[in-house]
């Protein structure tokens, strides 16, 4: 598995730019704007033509997409290199996203939600979690009244202006790859370059480059009447356009019927339960991915004992696990340079602001190997106040290791005895697990 090691991402205030022009607005403004009227978007249907350039090789998806709450279809054909291939994705109300892909007439059934595919995408893309919100909700058809929220992951927006596309009136909003970010994906360029020095196909060569160490920035282009979003390009360090989402024919709260996002697998066709591999600890290498697995010692199940072990605290103080009995304990396996580990730190300073009066106790385990970042980082970060423990081995960390933890974030939920009761939490399913395991 591909060591995560890219710099922190996390999400920050928008700057205040003035737009001049028949209505002076500033950017943050223009983002509230937006936001409201695209709250009041319920349902919407629209063509989608998304086209990848990388040099003389070329990716194109063309499609229709049609959204209603937290649902949405997609029915996409794509080329890819020369290939013709389908895809339908679907998510229903029970949050499951259902991918069906068709290539050279045969079918094969993925079965995942849009939060683990997320993941899976993060570790191939060396834990940048903004990247990999950007690169799934491109690719798995992003909901275009949200768009500017996911970009923001890993986007600063800088600038906007009021423009007209196609007789729609517009906003155009621009940004940039946050700072580590894009440091890191310059160094992804030079790295991807000299792996790949030896090889005789230029051309790839040069499209590899392109890839890695593109998408500094991104245009996205909003409707100004509704919301919607348009338009979005992605471009490379040269300002070329790498990645181009292009929606059309947009139809507003049309009548939708919650059927049209039920999702049955074809007779016949062998289903990868993709969600289930993540959590159960399977490698995604047999299912075409290059992956890492669960992240849990997979002799460790829900129901036994937790191991003991004994840390040293960033303050100095040594921390038994076994002093924990009587309390609910989340164990957070974590890393100031992994973005989805940061990305995910707001969820846990909420669960531990609300349930740590009621007897939740937390102790991180940093896989951080610089003291100088790992100290500055948690004094820049209110609300990061429970134990955390580090002993600068990165990820030969001794309780990392012998709790087999081999990709992070990753998170177990120990009752009152020191049992496994969860694992893998995050988001809305930590707090709900915290509130049960307190009796709530």
């Amino acid at each position: 598995m591909r060591t995560l090691r890219t710099a922190a991402i996390f999400f920050t205030a928008f700057a205040a730019m003035p737009i001049f022009g028949e209505d002076t607005k500033t950017l943050g403004e223009i983002l509230a704007e937006i936001d409201e009227k695209a709250s009041k978007i319920e349902t919407y249907s629209a063509d989608l033509a998304t086209q990848t350039n990388l040099g003389s090789m070329k990716m194109s998806f063309d499609g229709s997409v049609r959204g209603k709450g937290s649902m949405y279809d997609s029915i996409m054909s794509m080329d890819m290199f020369g290939l013709k291939t389908g895809r339908r994705t679907v998510t229903g109300a029970d949050g499951i996203m259902w991918i069906e892909m068709d290539m050279m007439g045969e079918k094969t059934v993925m079965k995942t939600t849009a939060e683990k595919m997320t993941r899976a995408v993060s570790e191939m893309a060396g834990g940048f979690f903004g990247f990999a919100n950007v690169f799934t909700g491109s690719n798995m058809s992003p909901d275009p009244r949200t768009l500017l929220k996911t970009y923001s992951e890993a986007y600063d927006f800088e600038s906007a202006a009021a423009e007209d596309l196609d007789g729609t009136r517009v906003y155009v909003i621009a940004g940039k790859l946050k700072g580590d970010a894009a440091a890191e994906a310059e160094d992804d360029d030079e790295e991807g370059v000299e792996a790949a020095a030896g090889e005789e196909d230029e051309e790839m060569l040069l499209a590899f480059a392109d890839l890695m160490g593109g998408f500094g920035r991104v245009k996205i282009f909003v409707g100004a009447d509704d919301g919607f979003a348009r338009k979005v390009e992605m471009l490379n360090k040269n300002d070329s356009p790498v990645l181009t989402l292009v929606y059309s024919n947009i139809r507003i709260n049309p009548p939708i019927e919650d059927s049209v996002f039920a999702y049955t697998p074809p007779d016949g066709v062998e289903v990868m339960d993709m969600a289930e591999m993540m959590n159960g600890g399977a490698s995604f290498s047999g299912a075409g991915f290059d992956g890492g697995g669960s992240g849990f010692n997979t002799k460790l199940a829900v129901g036994d004992m937790a191991p003991d072990f004994e840390g040293t605290s960033s303050d100095g103080k040594s921390v038994k696990l076994s002093e924990y009995r009587g309390k609910i304990v989340l164990l957070d396996f974590w890393a100031t340079w992994c973005s989805p580990c940061v990305a995910e730190l707001p969820n846990v300073i909420k669960a531990y602001e609300e349930f740590h009066p009621k007897g939740l106790e937390i102790i991180g385990l940093s896989l951080d190997d610089d003291r100088a970042v790992f100290d500055s980082f948690v004094r820049s970060h209110k609300g990061l106040v429970w134990t955390q423990l580090f002993d600068g081995a990165g990820w030969e960390s001794a309780i990392p290791a012998q709790y087999g933890v081999d990709s992070i974030p990753f998170t177990l939920l120990l009752d009152k005895d020191g049992k496994i009761i969860a694992k893998d939490l995050a988001g809305d399913e930590l707090k709900a697990a915290v509130a049960e395991a307190l009796g709530e």
